[in-house]
């Protein structure tokens, strides 16, 4: 029993320690999601593979205060996870694109604190 408590505990741990926090403010809203230096946050879109339509990240962030940790698919949503690195503000572009041309675009400021 006790083995199985501490088992779970450890569990419980790395499930948590691998968790990312989601900012779901748009810029478009005016609003910047706030998330402290070292924490790992993810913004997280419907995404249906069956269409032609995929997310994508803009290519060019400088990565001077977040760094990507890389994106993934779950039934119909995508997650771009990102890790606060430096103290600042970043503004993160997804396009939601297919092979003809660009549907929709979201952009999210980051505040890191």
């Amino acid at each position: 029993m006790k083995a199985r408590l501490i088992i779970f505990a450890l569990i419980s741990f790395s499930l948590w320690e691998c968790s990312y926090q989601e900012i779901k403010m748009e810029k478009a809203g005016g609003q910047v999601n706030k998330v402290k230096k070292g924490e790992k946050f993810m913004i997280s879109l419907p995404e249906n593979h069956s269409t032609t339509y995929l997310w994508t990240l803009k290519k060019d962030i400088p990565n001077t205060y977040v760094d990507y940790m890389g994106s993934v698919f779950h039934g119909t949503y995508v997650d771009y996870n990102f890790t606060a690195v430096r103290k600042g503000r970043e503004e993160l572009t997804l396009y939601l694109y297919s092979p003809k041309d660009t549907a929709q675009i979201k952009t999210f400021v980051v505040e890191i604190e």
